[in-house]
């Protein structure tokens, strides 16, 4: 079931209120070697995942933790012992408590796919790989797709899967959540039937199974800040009940800030962001040498606050965070850091 975080490998975004809430969806956000998903299990009692739309609130603030945590790694995969497989695939994704499964994933310019899974039990191939993301995608567009599979135990044929998948990019708006409220996020509805024969023993069942996912995420991250699933399932004309999914990421002011190294730096600083110019995204690099409170944004050139890429508290290091400003217009704005007493202002410059 939480396969479906894999979708958000999520999809990060901007949403900038009445003037920037409209933007492009594009392979910046395909999944990166060495990068980590978690999502905290919630109680899934009176949450529901509201109204898409423009400027939409959806509010959060009380979560009940289960104290399960999904962790999802992603690595080449050239590392994994099923590559050759999935010769065509760009990444490959990975449970750490579950470490000798891994699922294969093909990223380019024009989308993001699934190709299979393997372990030392089980191989899943899809003959039609299963899209999770077509590239670009804007605000209130959608797509359709078709797959395919088949799954091997050994050399023999135990399932056979075929279904559709829809993907809408239905509301931007606001996010709170127990960590805190982000004002730049985006919303995706994902939809999927999947008709599931399986062959065991010599006997045949079929599973019908409808899920939808609503998956919320950010700008600057390649994975979703927060997720409601619900699937039905019926076997051979008997339905079951329904099943049904929560999860929120642990620290929603710090995702997307990638810590480059624990050595101490001797100040703050804030460096200046590469390339500049740049289109559509460009690196931010910055010092903290204490345990502080650090805040990052955007202005536009009349000062006016743009987008919010870092409000939390972090431990020394030396980190890096990464603007996509496809929203945005070309122009002039400026990155200013705030932490301890200290503040610095960079000039950037997008050009389209």
């Amino acid at each position: 079931m939480r396969s479906k975080l894999f979708y958000f490998v999520v999809i990060a975004l901007l949403s900038f209120g009445t003037v920037y809430g409209q933007f492009t969806v594009t392979s910046f956000f395909n999944p990166r070697a060495g990068e980590t998903q978690t999502l905290i299990s919630a109680d899934t009692s009176n949450i529901f995942p509201g109204n898409g739309g423009s400027n939409q609130t959806w509010s959060y603030p009380v979560l009940t933790n289960l104290g399960d945590s999904s962790i999802s790694s992603y690595i080449l995969p050239s590392g994994t012992p099923y590559a050759s497989s999935f010769p065509t695939a760009t990444i490959a994704n990975y449970v750490p408590t579950n470490p000798n499964s891994y699922a294969y994933y093909s990223g380019t310019d024009t989308s993001f796919e699934l190709l299979g899974n393997q372990s030392s039990s089980f191989k899943i191939v899809y003959s039609n790989p299963k899209k999770f993301r077509i590239y670009p995608l804007n605000y209130l567009q959608s797509f359709t797709d078709t797959y395919k599979a088949i799954t091997y135990q050994g050399t023999n044929i135990v399932q056979k899967l075929s279904g559709t998948i829809t993907v809408t990019y239905d509301g931007y708006g606001t996010l709170t959540l127990p960590t805190g409220t982000v004002t730049n996020v985006g919303r995706f509805k994902f939809v999927s039937y999947d008709v599931d024969t399986m062959i065991f023993g010599g006997n045949t069942t079929i599973e019908y199974i409808k899920d939808t996912t609503w998956t919320w995420a950010k700008s600057n991250y390649r994975f979703g800040l927060f997720e409601i699933e619900k699937s039905w399932m019926s076997t051979d004309g008997i339905s079951y009940n329904g099943f049904k999914w929560v999860g929120f990421t642990p620290n929603i002011n710090s995702v997307g800030v990638k810590l480059l190294t624990n050595e101490i730096p001797t100040s703050f600083k804030l460096e200046q962001n590469y390339p500049n110019p740049f289109n559509p995204s460009t690196t931010i690099r910055y010092q903290v040498p204490k345990n502080a409170d650090v805040t990052i944004k955007i202005y536009d050139r009349l000062g006016k606050e743009i987008e919010t890429l870092c409000n939390s508290r972090q431990n020394a290091g030396v980190y890096e965070i990464t603007l996509n400003a496809s929203g945005y217009s070309s122009g002039v704005y400026y990155c200013r850091m705030i932490s301890e007493g200290f503040s610095a202002t960079k000039q950037i410059v997008l050009v389209k």
